[in-house]
């Protein structure tokens, strides 16, 4: 099992994705499952990947329509696969100016 370390909004601090295909990045769209530490719920849950505005974790903006696992049970976002850093960093850069 290969684990993904990944960006999340708060109260989520250490979250992490499970990859359970060997060593090549697994590419995730929207509808997906998987399984991922949900911090409200206090253990792994199911997850199913869709497009969210997920806060900074300083609270200063937002990145808009990104993929993202929400948990199937309360319904927060988990986790962001590693393809979204891209989308991620644009929308820092362009916090930034």
């Amino acid at each position: 099992m290969l684990l993904y370390a990944i960006f999340v909004e708060k109260p989520f601090y250490a979250t992490f994705v499970e990859n359970s295909g060997g060593t090549d990045m697994t590419e995730y769209r929207e509808g997906d499952r998987s399984r991922a530490i949900c911090s409200v719920c206090g253990h792994i849950v199911s997850t199913t990947f869709a497009l969210r505005d997920v806060p900074f974790d300083a609270g200063i903006g937002v990145v808009p329509n990104v993929l993202a696992a929400v948990c199937d049970n309360c319904g927060g976002v988990v986790a962001i696969p590693a393809q979204s850093t891209n989308a991620i960093a644009r929308a820092h850069e362009a916090l930034r100016g």
